[in-house]
Formats: C-alpha cells, structure tokens, sequence
C-alpha cells in the first residue's frame, strides 16, 4: 500500500526538522554555484565575442558567439550532471536519517569511474541531435523560402520536445536517487530501475507536483526568495516518494 500526497510531505517535514538550516544551505551553495558557472561562461563568451567582431569583422565575431554560446551549454550539462547526484544524496540522506552536509554536493565529482561524467556526455550528445533537427527542419524550410513552414516547423518541433520531455521526466525523474541509493549500478542498470519504479505510478508523482503550486506561487510573490525554503520540502517529498516506492517493491 503505497503513501498518499499528505503523508508523503508530513514524512518529508518530519525528515526536514532540525536539519532545514542545512537543507536551505545546500539550496542556496547549489543554485549560487549554477548561477555563477552561467554568469562566467556567458559573460566570457559576450567579451570574446565582442573583441572578435573589433578585430575581425561581425560576421566572425557572431559565429564565434554562437559556438561559444553552444560550448557553454555543453558545460553547464556537464556540470549539472555532476551537481544533481550530490544533491539527490543529500536528501537521500536526510530523509533516511543519515549524516548530510555540503560536502555530499560533491559526491558527484568524487565518484571513482567517472560514471557521472559519462551520464552529462550523453546529455551533451542528446542536446546535440535535438539541436542539430531543430537547425536542420528550420533551414530547409527558409532554403524553400516557406516562412510560414518555417514557423510550423518550430512549433511542431517544440511540441514534440515538450512531450518527450514530460515522458523523459514522469519515466526517469528517480534515475538520480536510483544512483544515489544504489552508486554500484551502471547507468542503464539505473534507467531501468527508474522506469519499473515508476511504471503505473507517473500520476501520483505528478499530483505530488501540483500539489506545491500553491507555494510556489506564494515564493513568487517573494522574489524568488522563499524558494530556498520550498525546494528543500520539494526535493524531501520526491525522495520520500521514492523511498516509498522502493519499499513497496521489497
């Protein structure tokens, strides 16, 4: 019998008491250090970008910001895939009573294998084929001299992302507290995994989603700023959703 919405987010703010300080913490070292890796290579790119075109004429200077702009995604992925498995067991953690503290953002980093470094490569080379049909679909419309296919195919192609995304996340959105719970097993070992953990259950986890809208738009309200408190009660229901599936596995 698996946990309704309600006791889910009690556990999740019995898990949180006495240890929220450090849960607000690791929220704000987590989003402080993504958001200062976007400002460096962003700004570095705009700079570069800028002195190329002085130097060498607009056109240069825009390629290179357009490919210095594509590195920096491919950066950030790489990055976030290392960040997001130190996050997970950190809640992880906390949810089951554990030890956490900032040094588990890292844990990421210090796996021996590389196993995380391999999982942004494929990141990286998923964000390499959408973006290569998204330019391939959108040329062949101009080449046509068809704007208005040009349009539709944008559309299209943006609403066939969003679906693939919404499956991606409601079939592997446990992947990283599989790793996290399980680090021994292989990437494909852990995708699987996922996807049987989440098989007849994708609308209970996305009610559980819904169900923080409220907040949310109350942390809106706050510039941003109560989601410090949010996301740490966020991320704790979502592991206490998984650790509740994985019990009713066992």
């Amino acid at each position: 019998m698996h946990k309704s919405r309600k006791e889910l987010k009690l556990q999740a703010r019995r898990a949180l008491l006495g240890r929220y300080p450090a849960a607000v913490g690791i929220t704000f070292v987590a989003v402080c250090s993504m958001l200062a890796m976007l400002v460096v290579l962003f700004l570095g790119t705009l700079l570069l970008g800028g002195a190329m075109m002085n130097v060498m004429g607009e056109d240069v200077g825009a390629v290179t910001m357009l490919v210095g702009f594509y590195l920096d995604c491919i950066l950030l992925t790489l990055f976030y895939a290392m960040l997001f498995p130190g996050i997970s067991r950190f809640y992880l953690n906390i949810c089951q009573g554990r030890p956490a503290g900032v040094g588990d953002l890292l844990w990421g980093f210090r796996y021996p294998g590389g196993k995380f470094w391999g999982i942004g490569l494929r990141l990286v080379a998923i964000e390499f084929v959408t973006t290569i049909l998204s330019v391939f679909l959108t040329a062949t419309a101009f080449f046509i001299d068809a704007e208005y296919y040009a349009n539709l195919f944008v559309v299209i192609y943006n609403l066939l992302w969003s679906a693939g995304f919404i499956y991606l996340i409601l079939t592997y959105g446990l992947f990283y507290f599989v790793l996290a719970d399980n680090p021994g097993l292989s990437m494909g070992e852990a995708l699987r995994e996922s996807r049987k953990l989440m098989s007849g259950n994708r609308w209970r986890i996305t009610l559980l989603a819904f169900s923080f809208l409220g907040l949310a738009f109350v942390s809106y309200l706050t510039m941003g700023m109560g989601s410090l408190w949010l996301w740490p009660y966020i991320c704790c229901s979502f592991c206490c959703f998984y650790l509740d599936l994985r019990r009713a596995k066992a």
